[in-house]
């Protein structure tokens, strides 16, 4: 296809320009030592700005794309990173994240358009001066797209979501049931009259999962389960039609973390029981949901055995969450950040995983009979993909961040 002829708990660690940005998605904060650690210590250039070389050195199997290549973003500030991605189609993708100005952070969106990918203006609600971060976008259309996120306004985290029509990026109204604390994670769209957006609020005394709804004119919060007393979070969203949608994160269950499973079943969201790989005192964390069919859905994460972490992927069959043997490539850390399935036989997971001095990309596939890790392309020193979008089997999207030696930036890498 011609493209161009077809149209074309939270706080974040502000180090400065030599640092990356980190979000801290999970409250587990020790989850995170290694590569902070990693994140500090390099401050010098390690490798040629910009170098996407070399293959991961593990196991490859036979995938549905040819190969996996890197096609970057256009720097954005001293420090960028990709959160989100949705695919269109091989002419029109979406990216967003954020991006450090000098001062603070703000909303990054970048464009696919066939042949590079092109930042685009988008709204900065809390300022030059204060926070906004985008964490998932969705899309229906080339004239329908949605980005979420949160902002600080001077006195506490507000949601935030924003809107594409076509032709430009403007914030929408959302709901903020907390007084200081309110973050939207996903977002997922299955029309422009249907999406949800996913997270947590603080209500004063616990992290309540939030959940809000567009009905086609407004954002509406809509109930939902809370399974511990202290800590529930939402970390992803799936929709597969008005009346099918997953919902996953986790939630502190008094001893540790559990992995946390919520459905839509067209009236309400219920708490549905899901394994925990490592036993229900120790970490289990869901960060990724896909679905394909009723009958057929993805969730991924990683899980803390009292070792390293491992990844996690549970599988919905109609009636119940099962575990599936999943890669892991590391003895120290494996993490599986966001997951998409295009078919029962055609899946893809992303994430990262240490190697005893880096974090690496890390890229999974199931072929309807067992996960395995596929190599990409990866930066020689730090590099780790957050999300996964795709338009069909052949025309992929994975996200995240690399060092290019003296700066950490967005990271795009296109299996077609």
């Amino acid at each position: 296809m011609n493209c161009a002829r077809a149209g074309r708990r939270i706080a974040t660690v502000l180090a400065g320009p030599a640092v990356a940005a980190v979000s801290v998605r999970r409250r587990t904060q020790h989850q995170y030592s290694k590569r902070q650690v990693a994140l500090t210590a390099l401050t010098v250039p390690l490798m040629a700005a910009g170098a996407l070389i070399g293959l991961s050195p593990v196991a490859t199997s036979a995938a549905t794309c040819v190969s996996w290549t890197g096609a970057q973003p256009p720097s954005a500030g001293s420090t960028s990173r990709l959160n989100g991605a949705a695919v269109v189609s091989s002419c029109a993708a979406w990216a967003a994240g954020y991006y450090y100005n000098g001062t603070n952070y703000q909303t990054l969106i970048d464009h696919w358009n066939g042949s590079s990918w092109v930042q685009q203006p988008s709204p900065d609600p809390g300022g030059s001066a204060e926070e906004n971060e985008l964490a998932s976008v969705a899309a229906t259309s080339t004239k329908n797209a949605w980005a979420v996120g949160y902002y600080y306004n001077g006195s506490g985290y507000q949601s935030l979501i924003e809107h594409w029509n076509g032709s430009n990026w403007t914030q929408q109204p959302s709901p903020n049931p907390g007084p200081t604390y309110n973050l939207l994670y996903s977002v997922k769209a299955t029309s422009a009259s249907n999406a949800w957006a996913v997270g947590y609020y603080y209500n004063g005394t616990a992290d309540r999962t939030l959940i809000e709804h567009w009905n086609g004119s407004t954002w509406k919060r809509v109930s939902s389960p809370n399974a511990g007393s202290s800590t529930n979070e939402l970390e992803a969203v799936a929709a597969i039609s008005p009346t099918d949608a997953w919902a996953v994160g986790y939630y502190y269950n008094g001893t540790g973390y559990s992995t946390l499973t919520e459905h839509w079943n067209g009236s309400t969201w219920k708490h549905v029981s899901s394994p925990n790989p490592s036993g229900t005192a120790k970490e289990n964390i869901l960060l990724g949901v896909a679905g394909t069919a009723s009958n057929s859905a993805w969730a991924v994460g990683d899980t803390y055995n009292g070792i390293n972490y491992q990844t996690v992927i549970l599988h919905w069959n109609g009636s119940t969450w099962k575990h599936v043997t999943s890669p892991n490539p590391s003895t120290d850390e494996n993490v599986l950040d966001a997951v998409k399935a295009t078919s029962a036989s055609n899946a893809w997971a992303v994430g990262y995983y240490y190697n005893g001095s880096n974090f690496q990309t890390l890229i999974t596939h199931w072929n309807g009979h067992m996960w395995a890790t596929i190599a990409s392309p990866y930066s020689s020193t730090y590099s780790l993909l957050y999300a996964i979008g795709a338009s069909s089997s052949t025309s992929i999207w994975a996200v995240g961040e690399y060092y290019n030696g003296s700066q950490y930036q967005g990271l795009a890498l296109h299996c077609c």
